[in-house]
């Protein structure tokens, strides 16, 4: 006799906040290591078909929402994601899968890229892109690819820089990908 269970993940404190996940919950590891504003489903949205959306993290400092998924998200789940895009006129990235090694940050994908263009006034979508650290002011951004000369600071050199393998992120991503939160632990 064949038995069928669905597989739920399992809500983890931390900082005090409830994750649905673990995953969710080691990326707000990643975010803290690198010293990046964080809020957990800061707000709900709902569009006027009467669809709701709770995107699971807001990044004040870099005007975005992070949405994280198990494994890659579904067509329904980017169309919620482009409609919050286009009525915020904001930008939102999807992780998904686990968080990267040190070993798969060359090959890994990294986030999709679902973002508001002011001055087209549309939603694009875009793959591959990474966590980068600019190399002169330490400012860490999501750019395409990990480029780092497009983060939005000062420092921009006019050269293609890919910085999405620097020490910092390296040390953000092991810390986060070994955070542990059994029997009380904080991560």
């Amino acid at each position: 006799m064949i038995r069928w269970c669905t597989i739920k993940a399992i809500q983890t404190f931390y900082k005090g906040y409830h994750f649905r996940s673990r995953l969710e919950a080691r990326w707000a590891v990643f975010f803290d290591n690198l010293k990046i504003k964080w809020e957990y489903e800061k707000e709900g949205y709902q569009f006027d078909d009467g669809t709701r959306y709770l995107p699971d993290f807001w990044l004040p400092e870099q005007n975005c929402f992070i949405e994280i998924k198990p494994v890659r998200a579904t067509v329904d789940e980017e169309e919620k994601a482009t409609n919050l895009a286009r009525e915020k006129k904001c930008n939102i990235f999807i992780l998904s899968g686990n968080i990267p090694s040190v070993d798969e940050l060359d090959d890994w994908a990294g986030l999709d890229f679902i973002g508001w263009s002011s001055n087209e006034s549309c939603v694009g979508y875009d793959y591959y892109y990474k966590f980068c650290e600019c190399r002169k002011c330490g400012r860490i951004g999501i750019e395409y690819d990990g480029r780092s000369e497009r983060i939005d600071c000062e420092c921009d050199t006019g050269h293609k820089t890919y910085n999405y393998f620097s020490f910092k992120l390296i040390d953000a991503y092991i810390k986060a990908r070994s955070a542990r939160f059994e029997f009380g632990e904080s991560g």
